[in-house]
């Protein structure tokens, strides 16, 4: 999902942070209210007959969940996992009414005494987050809910609870003993949290796989303790299934109730990895920042561990981010598993970091980061500003390039099909009136004479419509357009290579006005009597060239023939290569990209 804030900075307190203290501190106090109660209820308990191992569940488990999970919340205030790891102590606090004297106290905490596996089952799924993501995982902790109700309510109903010397309260919400039909739903449930465990056990697998190795750092003491606790919940369910003696089931409930006392301590491990991470990761960008290694995207993207990280940065002239090419960039959107974070500069937007939507549970560390490569930062977005600006000064050239050839083709088909047909008409006229004069000599020379002077005017028309654009270029393409050329001017002319295939149309047009420049040249002011033509595809490139046996010394900085060639060939990205040595001819030489 896509996520766009600014860089984190000092500021005071919102008026969110102040609810939250508050709330904080009345979950706090009603959270040290009910651990006492649950103490005071295992000591006065007439029915306990292990006080010790019941103070450090009811009492310490409790406590620790409910103390780390407001710590976390007030951390990370978007993080449910806060929450769910002061849900898990309020559930340990209400299975401890089954110490109570009071038969109705006590049978209501038999009923939600299995509560605790649920809400831990739910927190280990929904970490790092604290949010269940898609049907799966929901159905997964549905499942554990589901099972410690039946668990838990069944034998309340159907079966006594009286199995000790100590005498206990009477079973008030009994309607019938059926101790027979409890084992039976005991051991189907035990089956069903067997494999709703190992649904479990593959989800941290994939969760530990798919985790960068600063996030492995953080999530691992949790991660770990509770594939631990899976195991032991696998293994209670098994024996339940096989029925193995209740020593071994109590010796197991007993290692799971010390793992799940240390899933509030590995928790509190994770965040405190979290910050010495986070502040030895920031010091690790800021020295590679000031190395020439590597780029501000390759430090930052190893900082935070998302090889995948993009940096774009923002143009306040057109409104948008660009890339560090200056290309327009992709904002995320919801669903894409993307996130972007805005980093300021004064106030104003100066660019943004594109993640892995997961690393949005590490706010301060993004944060951090971001503002560790600010300055650098701003460098790379006024590199990326001046890339774009010249990006969009390609596409204007290209775009004038595209408007000048279409006026060309467009004043050559008006010459062709206006001028040009006009005088056209005016020489058959002419000649028919040539025909009917046939004994009048003085008006049939002068006659003569007008024609000459309207057919050399429509040859010059029709070169002139040559040099804006051929239409034969048009029409069939480079290599006739080529032998044409060759096949008017004034000096021997051997086309040695063309393409098989047609070149983009910008590059057909810059060539033919290649040689058609070279070869004016060669004949007007080389005095050359022969010429080559040479067009060929190589590398990626069209290559032109075209040499003659003149007398050299043309120099491109010279003339406008040459130098509109390089302007034009630089507007395609070409180059332009002169070789011409004094009385060693002349050799014109381009090279123009081509895809």
């Amino acid at each position: 999902m896509a996520h766009t804030g600014a860089a984190l900075a000092g500021s005071p307190l919102s008026a969110d942070d102040h609810r939250r203290r508050w709330l904080l501190v009345a979950l706090g106090t009603a959270g040290a209210l009910s651990v006492a109660a649950a103490v005071v209820l295992v000591l006065t308990s007439n029915h306990e007959s292990d006080k010790p191992f019941a103070l450090v569940v009811g009492g310490l488990v409790s406590a620790s969940f409910m103390g780390t999970g407001l710590f976390a919340w007030w951390r990370r205030p978007h993080n449910h996992t806060g929450l769910l790891m002061y849900a898990v102590g309020v559930a340990f606090v209400l299975a401890a009414l089954k110490e109570a004297n009071a038969p109705a106290a006590f049978n209501m905490g038999l009923a939600l005494s299995n509560l605790f596996v649920a809400v831990v089952a739910h927190l280990l799924v929904a970490f790092p987050t604290g949010r269940l993501n898609g049907p799966a995982e929901r159905r997964l902790v549905g499942v554990f809910y589901a099972s410690a109700v039946v668990l838990s309510v069944v034998p309340v109903l159907l079966r006594r609870s009286c199995h000790c010397a100590s005498p206990q309260p009477r079973d008030v919400f009994l309607i019938a003993n059926r101790p027979g039909l409890v084992s039976a739903v005991e051991a189907l449930v035990g089956i069903v949290l067997i494999g709703a465990a190992a649904g479990i056990a593959v989800l941290l697998v994939r969760r530990w796989r798919a985790a960068s190795r600063p996030q492995r750092r953080i999530i691992a003491p949790v991660l770990w303790t509770g594939a631990t606790l899976v195991a032991e919940v696998s293994l209670l369910g098994l024996l339940q299934v096989i029925g193995v003696a209740t020593v071994a089931q109590n010796v197991l409930t007993a290692a799971a109730a010390i793992t799940i006392a240390a899933v509030p301590f590995a928790f509190l491990a994770g965040v405190l990895r979290s910050r010495y991470t986070r502040a030895d990761i920031v010091g690790d960008l800021v020295s590679r920042l000031h190395l020439a290694g590597s780029g501000i995207q390759e430090a930052i993207a190893g900082a935070v561990g998302d090889p995948s990280l993009e940096l774009v940065y923002w143009r306040a002239r057109t409104g948008q981010y660009v890339r560090a090419d200056g290309r327009p960039a992709r904002v995320p959107v919801d669903g894409d598993g993307r996130a972007l974070v805005e980093i300021e500069r004064e106030g104003q937007p100066m660019a943004a970091m594109i993640f892995d939507a997961t690393l949005t549970d590490e706010p301060e560390l993004i944060s951090a980061v971001s503002s560790a490569g600010a300055l650098a930062l701003d460098n790379e977005r006024l590199q990326a500003e001046l890339r774009a600006r010249i990006a969009e000064l390609e596409e204007s050239r290209a775009r004038v390039l595209d408007a000048e050839l279409a006026e060309r083709r467009r004043i050559e088909r008006d010459l062709h099909d206006g001028a040009q047909q006009r005088f056209v008409s005016l020489s058959m006229t002419l000649a028919l009136l040539d025909r009917d004069l046939a004994g009048a000599g003085a008006e049939r020379q002068r006659l003569a004479s007008a024609r000459e002077e309207l057919d050399l005017g429509l040859s010059e028309l029709r070169e002139l419509a040559r040099g804006i654009h051929p239409a034969l270029l048009t029409e069939r393409g480079l290599a006739p357009a080529i032998e044409a050329l060759a096949a008017r001017a004034p000096l021997d002319v051997r086309v040695l290579a063309m393409p098989e295939q047609r070149l983009p149309v910008q590059v057909e047009t810059a060539a033919y006005f290649i040689v058609s420049e070279s070869l004016t040249n060669a004949a007007k002011h080389a005095g050359a009597a022969a010429a080559t033509v040479r067009i060929e595809r190589s590398n990626g490139a069209a290559v032109v060239e075209v040499s003659d046996d003149g007398i050299g010394g043309a120099d491109p900085t010279r003339g406008s023939g040459l130098r509109g060639l390089v302007d034009r060939l630089a507007a395609l990205d070409g180059g332009l290569e002169v070789d011409s040595p004094a009385g060693g001819g002349t050799r014109v030489q381009a090279r123009i990209p081509c895809a």
